[in-house]
C-alpha cells in the first residue's frame, strides 16, 4: 500500500495511469476528476476508485491537488478485505472508468476524517502504524463500496451471482444473524453447495468472512465513538465476548482497547507504543 499527497503542481495534471488501483479523497469542494472526458465534481470527502490502467487527471488549483489523497493499492490488498464486488470491479480488464461514491454528507465526512488521520500515520511512522493505515484503508474502501454504485459483473443466473448478493447483504448489515442455512436459502442452494460455492468465490468460509466484515465494523466504531468494546462487539454482532476478543487479537495483533488507545494517540500526536491487556473494556 502507497499513500501520497502531492503539492506545487500544475493545475492541470496531464492524463496518466498507473499499475496499482487507486482511491482519491478529495479535500476541498472546488475542482474536478475528468475520465474519458467526463468531470466529476469535488467534494470533500468524496472518494473516486480508478483501477489499474485507467487514464485520468485533475482539474483545478494547486490548494485542491494539495488537499487531494491518492491512495494506491494492490490486488492482494483489495481481495483481503473481502468485498466481493470491489473485487470483481478491479479485477474486469474490459472497464474503462471510475466509480464515485454518492453525495453523503454524513458519509463525506467520516471520510475526511479517515483521510486525516491516515496522512497522520502516513506522516508519522510508528509501531503499528502500518497495521493502522490498512485499517484506515480498509474503513475508506468500505464507505465507497456502500455508497457506490459498483456494475455487477456476473449474470444473475449464475451462482456466483447469488453468492455476490449474500456477500452485499452481509457488509451492508453485519451484526445481523448469518448462518448458513438462513445464507443458502437466500441464494437458492443447499447448505453444501453453498458452502462449496461461497469458498469458491470468495477464498474464505461464510463464518471466515463474516468475521473479516464484522471486526472491521469494529474497529470503526473503536476509533469513532465512546462506545466500550463490549457494547460494539454485541453491536457488530458478535454474541461471544471471547470470540470477538480472540479474533480481533488474531486478525490485528491487539487488543480492543490497544486498538483504541493507540488510535487516540495517533489523532493526539502521542507516539508511546500500547501496552497490552486483558479486559474487553477500558
Amino acid at each position: 500500500m502507497h499513500c501520497s499527497i502531492t503539492a506545487d503542481i500544475e493545475e492541470r495534471l496531464p492524463f496518466h495511469e498507473h499499475p496499482p488501483h487507486e482511491l482519491i479523497v478529495c479535500g476541498s469542494d472546488t475542482g474536478k476528476l475528468e475520465i474519458n472526458g467526463k468531470l466529476n465534481d469535488y467534494r470533500v470527502g468524496r472518494t473516486f476508485l480508478i483501477p489499474t490502467g485507467v487514464s485520468h487527471r485533475i482539474i483545478g488549483s494547486p490548494e485542491d491537488v494539495a488537499r487531494t489523497q491518492f491512495i494506491c493499492f494492490d490486488d492482494g490488498f483489495a481481495s483481503s478485505l473481502g468485498i466481493f464486488s470491489l473485487k470483481n470491479y478491479l479485477d474486469d480488464k474490459y472497464l474503462n472508468h471510475s466509480v464515485s461514491s454518492r453525495f453523503n454528507q454524513q458519509r463525506f465526512r467520516e471520510n475526511a476524517t479517515f483521510a486525516r488521520r491516515l496522512q497522520n500515520e502516513i506522516d508519522s511512522p510508528s509501531l503499528f502504524g502500518d497495521v493502522m493505515a490498512k485499517s484506515i484503508l480498509a474503513q475508506l474502501l468500505i464507505n465507497h463500496c456502500r455508497q457506490a454504485t459498483i456494475p455487477t459483473l456476473v449474470k444473475a443466473n449464475n451462482k456466483a451471482f447469488e453468492i455476490e448478493r449474500c456477500c452485499e447483504a452481509i457488509l451492508q448489515d453485519p451484526s445481523q444473524p448469518i448462518t448458513l442455512e438462513s445464507m443458502a436459502k437466500k441464494a437458492g442452494m443447499s447448505r453444501s453447495s453453498f458452502a462449496l460455492q461461497f469458498k469458491t468465490v470468495t477464498g474464505k468460509s461464510l463464518i471466515e468472512y463474516t468475521n473479516l466484515i464484522r471486526l472491521q465494523q469494529a474497529c470503526q466504531q473503536l476509533t469513532s465513538t465512546n462506545d466500550s468494546a463490549t457494547n460494539i462487539a454485541y453491536d457488530c454482532g458478535f454474541g461471544n465476548l471471547g470470540h470477538f476478543y480472540n479474533s480481533f487479537k488474531k486478525q490485528y495483533d491487539m487488543t480492543p482497547v490497544d486498538y483504541r488507545r493507540w488510535a487516540l494517540e495517533q489523532q493526539s500526536g502521542k507516539t508511546q507504543s500500547p501496552k497490552s491487556s486483558t479486559s474487553l473494556d477500558q
